[in-house]
């Protein structure tokens, strides 16, 4: 069942990609968030790359939609993602 309620690859689009107040956006959270996921130290490293693959996730995952709604898919990726 889909929720009417749920943000489609085109809204991701027209907020991130043709919008450029949404294009500054994305451009302060690609630079905040899509960092070097990997951090050596120890336990704490280990915390610091499960947080910054977390962080970079969600950047990905706003790409994702707008290149699916550009006609760009990821074969490695299913439907939801």
């Amino acid at each position: 069942m889909s929720d009417p309620n749920r943000a489609t690859p085109a809204d991701y689009k027209a907020i991130f990609d043709d919008d450029r107040r949404g294009q500054a956006i994305f451009d302060q959270l690609y630079l905040k968030f899509a960092t070097k996921v990997f951090v050596p130290g120890g336990l704490e490293g280990d915390r610091q790359t499960c947080y910054n693959a977390g962080a970079r996730d969600v950047i990905e995952f706003i790409t994702r939609q707008i290149n699916r709604a550009n006609g760009v898919m990821d074969p490695n990726q299913n439907e939801e993602n």
